[in-house]
C-alpha cells in the first residue's frame, strides 16, 4: 500500500476544501454599501436605498466590504478604526472629482483619520476646504496613525487645506507611525495647500515599507514629499524613522515657501526631501520649479539619512539648487551612503543664490555622484561645496554641458572645468 499517495490525496482534498471555504467567505463578505447625501441612515445601504452617513457605513463594514460614496458634497469627519483581511480590504470609494468631502475645523482637524487599522483602501475622493483658526490646529485631509498596515491611498484630489499662522502646520496626506507598514500613496493630486512649517505629503516616525508613486504635487507653499526620522514619534530611536521605501514617477512642481508666513520670504521648499529616512530609492520623478529639487539630510544632530539612491530623475528650473546633500550647517545631522546616478539636472539655481546644480553641505560620509547629465545656467555653477567637511566623496563619469557654465566651487575655492 502506498501511504505517500494516500497522504498526498488527503492534502489535496484539504487544500480544495480550504479554497472552497475561502471563496464562500469572500463572497459573503464582498458586500457593497452605498452612501448618498440624500440617503437615510435607516435604509439598508443598497444602490436604491443608500444610507446618509459615511461613518455609519464604516461601522457596518466587514472585511471585503466596498463603501461606494455617490457624487455630492459631504461635511462629515470620517473616522476609520477597522480591519480588513489580506485579499479582503475594506474599500472606501467615490466618483473621481465628484465625491467631495468638505472639512470643518470646529468638528475635526482631519477630514479622514485612519487609526490602528489594517487593509484599508481610500480612492476617488475630493477632499478640501479645511482651514486652521488657530496655530495649534493641524488641518489634514487624510491622516494615518497608530499601529496600521496595508493602507492604500489612491486616485484622490486634495486641495485648499490651509494654515496661515506663522507657527502653524498643515498636511495634505500624513502618516505618523508608531508601527505603520506597507503604505501605498499613488496617483493622487495635491495642490493649493498652505502648509505652514509642514509638508504636502509626509511620512514620519516608525514607518516600514512604503510606496509613493505617480502623484502630482504642485502649487503648494512648502515641501512636496517629506520622509522623516528622529522626531520622537516612536520612543525607540532605532525605529523612529521612515524606511525601506520608494518614491517614483511623481511630478512635483511649483512648490515654494516664498509667500509662506512661517519663512519670512526664505525660499527653501524642496520638491522631495529625505530628512533622516533610510533605505530609500528616489527614481523617475520630475522635480521642477520648486525652491530645491531634491534634498537629502537630517535635521537632528548626530543622526543621518542613510542609504539613499537617487536615480533617473529630471530636476530642472528649481530656484535655489537642483540637489542638496548634507546638513545645512555643522551642528545639524548629515548623510551616509548616498548615490546620485543617471539624473538630469537642468538650469537650476534660477535665482543665482550660489546653490548650483548640486550643493554639497555638511556632515557627508560616502557619497557617489556618477553618470549624471548636468546643464547649468549661464553664470551658474555645476557644483558647489562651500566648506571643507565631508569624507569619501567620489564624483566621476558625469556629463557636463559647459555651454552654460564651467564653474564649480570646491572646498570654498572657485575652479573651472575644461
Amino acid at each position: 500500500m502506498n501511504h505517500f499517495k494516500g497522504k498526498q490525496s488527503k492534502l489535496t482534498m484539504l487544500l480544495i476544501i480550504i479554497v472552497f471555504l475561502f471563496t464562500i467567505f469572500t463572497y459573503l463578505n464582498s458586500k457593497v454599501i452605498y452612501v448618498s447625501n440624500t440617503g437615510k441612515n435607516h435604509y439598508p445601504g443598497t444602490n436604491n436605498k443608500p444610507i446618509k452617513s459615511i461613518n455609519k457605513a464604516i461601522n457596518m463594514a466587514l472585511p471585503g466590504t466596498t463603501i461606494k460614496i455617490k457624487p455630492g458634497i459631504y461635511k462629515e469627519a470620517v473616522h476609520i478604526n477597522k480591519n480588513g483581511f489580506p485579499f479582503l480590504p475594506i474599500k472606501v470609494t467615490g466618483m473621481y472629482g465628484k465625491t467631495k468631502l468638505i472639512g470643518n475645523i470646529d468638528r475635526s482637524e482631519k477630514i479622514i483619520n485612519i487609526r490602528n487599522s489594517n487593509y484599508i483602501n481610500i480612492s476617488g475622493l475630493n477632499l478640501s476646504n479645511l482651514k486652521a483658526t488657530n496655530s495649534e490646529q493641524t488641518p489634514t485631509a487624510i491622516n494615518i496613525d497608530g499601529h496600521s498596515k496595508s493602507i492604500i491611498i489612491k486616485n484622490n484630489i486634495i486641495h485648499d487645506i490651509e494654515t496661515d499662522y506663522k507657527e502653524g502646520n498643515s498636511h495634505g496626506i500624513s502618516a505618523y507611525g508608531k508601527g505603520i507598514s506597507n503604505i501605498q500613496i499613488v496617483k493622487n493630486k495635491l495642490y493649493n495647500l498652505k502648509l505652514g512649517n509642514s509638508e504636502a505629503l509626509v511620512l514620519n516616525g516608525n514607518i516600514n515599507n512604503f510606496k509613493v508613486s505617480n502623484n502630482q504635487i504642485f502649487d503648494n507653499n512648502n515641501i512636496g514629499i517629506d520622509i522623516i526620522g528622529y522626531e520622537g514619534i516612536e520612543s525607540n530611536d532605532k525605529l523612529d524613522k521612515a524606511r525601506n521605501g520608494t518614491i517614483s514617477n511623481n511630478r512635483v512642481q511649483n512648490n515654494t515657501s516664498k509667500h509662506n508666513p512661517s519663512y519670512n520670504g526664505d525660499q527653501s521648499a524642496a520638491g522631495i526631501y529625505i530628512d533622516g529616512g533610510e533605505n530609500i530609492v528616489i527614481s523617475d520623478n520630475i522635480s521642477a520649479n520648486n525652491d530645491i529639487g531634491i534634498e537629502i539630510a537630517s535635521e537632528h544632530k548626530n543622526k543621518n539619512a542613510v542609504n539613499i539612491l537617487v536615480k533617473k530623475n529630471i530636476i530642472k528650473n528649481n530656484g535655489y539648487t537642483g540637489i542638496a546633500i548634507g546638513g545645512y550647517n555643522q551642528t545639524m545631522g548629515g548623510v551616509k551612503k548616498i548615490r546620485l546616478l543617471n539624473n538630469r539636472l537642468i538650469h537650476n539655481d534660477q535665482q543665482q543664490q550660489f546653490g548650483g546644480e548640486i550643493l554639497l553641505q555638511y556632515n557627508i560620509n560616502d557619497l557617489i555622484i556618477t553618470k549624471n547629465a548636468i546643464s547649468p545656467n549661464k553664470n551658474g555653477y555645476l557644483l558647489i561645496k562651500d566648506n571643507k567637511s565631508g569624507k569619501n566623496i567620489n564624483i566621476k563619469h558625469n556629463n557636463y554641458n559647459l555651454k552654460g557654465s564651467n564653474k564649480i566651487i570646491w572646498n570654498k575655492k572657485e575652479e573651472y572645468l575644461r
